[in-house]
């Protein structure tokens, strides 16, 4: 019978086709119908003349006389291919006029050789576990032939099934099938072989009769002779059971099976390279439509299937583990800070040649040292590199940025695949204190893993046939898809970010005007705007116009010098400072104080340039390979330079009031008390006799000079008594 979805002859009894034009009617049994070949799609329907004993005989396939009688000597064949919807094919006509053109023995019919009724299919499957191996078995022949497995390595027990299938009619007779092991796989790997049938019973081969090695037609009654005869070139064979029966039945015989699946597990050779591919190619060496027939299988289009096994490759993971501040946290780092790294490549067991770990690292980072390199038990690596010999170098504009570790060919002989084998290197690099890093850049360290030396060997399969001819063939040996396959991975920490302290200053005055020879008092408040803390915040400067003279012994604290070893973020710090108004000062004028803040990214205890303390540094030296930039981040250049870390204010002023006016000067002395006035009326005129008053009085005669006092008269005598 044709295959589903093509055209099908009737099991209608009386049906005759004649073999050639004017022909004797042909019996049923000389129809010969070729269950399944393949055109681009079409479906192909082979009549031939021939009777019970000719070849592809399958029985009666529509009513008629077996007997054979009245068919012609010689075989007439005739050839009709009917396309799907009717197509037409080499000058033919469609599907149905085809078939009445054949039925009517038409001479257009193209001739054609015939072809057997056995078609054989093999399908190779691998398996990570038994129950995968036993879904897929049970699910049928196309799950076995589509299964690969991935992500094993050395070591590891593989599971393998080849599927065998019959889809013709007829019975398939002298079957062989062969298998081949990849390259470093030996027959005596091999365990647990078996043949399951249909059904999934397993079959005994020990009673005999079943298997036979065709170099030496012995019996086959034991796993190691089976391994031996299926591992050879020339397969093993599976014996008919009788006369007339092959040992996969067609689908005439619904009795018997018509497919057989070998199934068997290996173990994965110590040699296995990381990252590269096996084929396990397994195929129907022989086949025929009867007992010691002609070999079906033609050597230009073996039936053939391949499984690949993938070995596992390697892993790689890099990280920002810690900072070497406490004031710093998460990915946030300060210029000048340390920050270590860890590398971690998960090691596949078995061989991982030629292998390299790179680092590379954004300019504005530079290595301080390696720290160390640990191996996994079991991993051993040829080149056995030692942290302190690892030298970097120079990269994209950036200083020691780049370095290398050459591990030569690894082996890993661990066989726990319970726990992961992995080299870790851990190492240090510095926020260096150049123009790239400021607030919010992005800081990056990558790494990149290569094995292999990338030598392919015959390269990628063109296509799985599932064993049929021409549908990617290949020939049935195995080995490395590459001697030594590259395997090449990156991967990136998560970038660390520059964070810095931004400090203000504010100068804030009492408020009152001052005058010449007053003094003026001044808070100045210095505060942490920026996310991180600032360190050795120093008043670097205060100017003073002229006019104001600074009172050393009014500063707060005593001394004239502050100081703050840190000041936190989101912080403020104050003090008091005080001025004296100097003769040079103008009423009116505006005095202002300018004070000048300088502060630094590291505290001074920070020390150590490198990873094993054999390297002295300090805040000014932290990397043994870079001069000048592994530095903490200052203000000694100023605000515009690298090293900014200043802040000042100038915007406060004093004004000076005008000189307080001088006592008013003392009144003269009141005028004498002037006599008073004469009276308005004048007196009565004198007597007549009298001489006329003057009109004024003569002015007193002018006293004169006093004379000396006379001499002391002698006190009178007493007068004598009476």
């Amino acid at each position: 019978m044709l295959s589903a979805g093509r055209p099908r002859v009737r099991k209608d009894a009386g049906l005759h086709l004649r073999g050639r034009p004017g022909g004797p009617v042909l019996p049923c049994g000389a129809i010969a119908l070729e269950p399944r070949l393949l055109f681009d799609g079409a479906a192909a329907v082979v009549v031939a003349d021939a009777g019970p004993a000719g070849p592809g005989w399958g029985g009666l396939e529509s009513g008629g006389d077996p007997s054979g009688a009245g068919a012609p000597d010689a075989p007439a064949e005739a050839k009709v291919t009917a396309a799907p919807g009717g197509s037409r094919e080499r000058g033919g006509a469609g599907g149905g006029e085809a078939l009445l053109a054949l039925l009517a023995g038409s001479s257009t019919a193209e001739p054609a050789s015939h072809r057997p009724a056995v078609d054989i299919d093999v399908g190779k499957g691998a398996f990570a576990d038994c129950e995968s191996l036993e879904v897929a078995i049970a699910a049928g022949h196309e799950a076995v032939a589509d299964a690969d497995v991935a992500g094993v390595d050395a070591a590891d027990i593989v599971h393998f099934a080849i599927s065998v299938r019959n889809e013709g009619r007829a019975d398939a007779f002298d079957l062989r099938v062969s298998d081949s092991l990849p390259e470093g796989f030996d027959v005596a790997d091999i365990g647990n072989l078996r043949i399951l049938d249909a059904s999934g019973a397993t079959v005994d081969i020990t009673r005999g009769g079943v298997l036979r090695d065709p170099a030496s037609g012995a019996d086959i009654r034991d796993a190691s002779a089976f391994a031996a005869a299926l591992f050879s070139a020339r397969g093993v064979e599976f014996v008919d059971p009788g006369a007339g029966e092959g040992y996969l039945a067609g689908r005439n015989d619904p009795c018997r099976s018509a497919g057989l699946t070998i199934a068997y597990e290996a173990r994965l050779p110590a040699s296995v390279v990381a990252g590269s591919s096996l084929d396990n190619e397994a195929s129907v060496v022989e086949v025929a439509d009867r007992e010691c027939g002609e070999n079906l299988v033609d050597p230009c289009a073996p039936i053939t299937d391949c499984a690949t096994i993938t070995i596992d490759s390697a892993r790689l993971v890099t990280r920002l583990i810690a900072t070497d501040q406490a004031h710093t946290a998460g990915r946030d780092v300060v210029v000048g800070e340390i920050l270590t790294y860890e590398t971690v490549i998960t090691v596949p067991e078995g061989r991982s040649p030629d292998a390299v770990l790179s680092h590379r690292l954004d300019p504005g980072l530079s290595l301080v040292c390696v720290d160390r390199i640990a191996y996994g038990d079991g991993i051993e690596a040829s080149a056995a590199p030692q942290p302190g010999e690892i030298i970097p170098f120079d990269g994209d504009g950036g200083e020691a940025n780049r370095f290398v570790i050459d591990f030569g060919d690894i082996r890993n002989g661990n066989r726990d695949n319970r726990v992961p084998d992995t080299i870790t290197v851990v190492y240090r690099a510095v926020a260096t204190n150049v123009w790239s890093n400021q607030e919010g850049v992005g800081l990056v360290a990558g790494a990149a893993w290569r094995s292999g030396d990338g030598a392919h060997g015959r390269g990628e399969s063109p296509g799985r046939g599932h064993g049929r001819p021409g549908g990617g063939a290949r020939e049935a040996t195995s080995e490395h898809r590459s001697g030594s396959p590259l395997v090449e991975l990156g991967a990136e920490a998560r970038a660390a970010a520059i964070v810095e302290p931004v400090l203000e200053v504010a100068v804030t005055p009492d408020g009152e005007a001052v005058r010449v020879g007053e003094s003026a008092s001044f808070t100045v408040a210095i505060r942490n705007d920026g996310d991180v803390d600032a360190f050795d915040v120093t008043i670097d400067d205060i100017a003073l116009p002229p006019g104001l003279r600074l009172s050393a012994e009014r500063w707060t604290p005593a001394g004239g010098e502050v100081v703050a070893t840190v000041l936190r973020a989101g912080e403020q710090a104050s003090f008091d400072l005080t001025a004296v108004v100097t003769a040079a000062a103008r009423a009116g004028e505006a005095l202002g104080v300018d004070v000048t803040v300088r502060y630094t990214s590291l505290p001074d205890a920070t020390a150590d340039c490198g990873c094993d303390g054999s390297a002295s540094g300090d805040v000014r030296d932290r990397s043994p390979f870079v001069e000048g930039s592994d530095t903490e981040r200052t203000g000694e250049d100023g605000p515009h330079g690298l090293n900014d870390y200043v802040a000042a204010d100038d915007g406060s002023v004093v004004v000076v009031a005008p000189p307080c006016p001088g006592e008013p000067p003392q009144c003269a002395p009141p005028p004498p008390v002037c006599a008073p006035p004469p009276p308005v009326c004048a007196p009565p005129p004198p007597p007549d006799c009298a001489p006329p008053p003057p009109s004024e009085p003569p002015p007193p005669p002018a006293e004169p000079p006093p004379a000396e006092p006379p001499p002391a008269e002698p006190p009178p005598a007493e007068p004598s008594p009476a």
